[in-house]
């Protein structure tokens, strides 16, 4: 097992229980722990540009997991009021 997805597998533990959160850890566990994105918070346009961001750049997601992974991230991560 790489090392980047047993990391990732062990950081998911502490990860918001929400739907679309399997899918989250199954595509994004490839390339970088969670940590990657859980300092962040960003509105659905800014998640959705991100994640479209990491499948232009080789991330193997389909349609329906890419709206998952950003349906998780908006309510486990959403923006922060300034």
């Amino acid at each position: 097992m790489k090392l980047a997805l047993l990391l990732f597998l062990l950081a998911a533990d502490q990860l918001p229980e929400a739907p679309g959160k399997a899918t989250f850890v199954k595509v994004c566990s490839t390339c970088h722990g969670p940590e990657a994105v859980t300092g962040m918070g960003h509105d659905r346009a800014g998640w959705k540009d991100l994640v479209s961001d990491m499948v232009d750049k080789g991330a193997v997601a389909n349609e329906k997991q890419v709206s998952e992974i950003v349906d998780y991230l908006v309510r486990a991560f959403p923006k922060k009021p300034r």
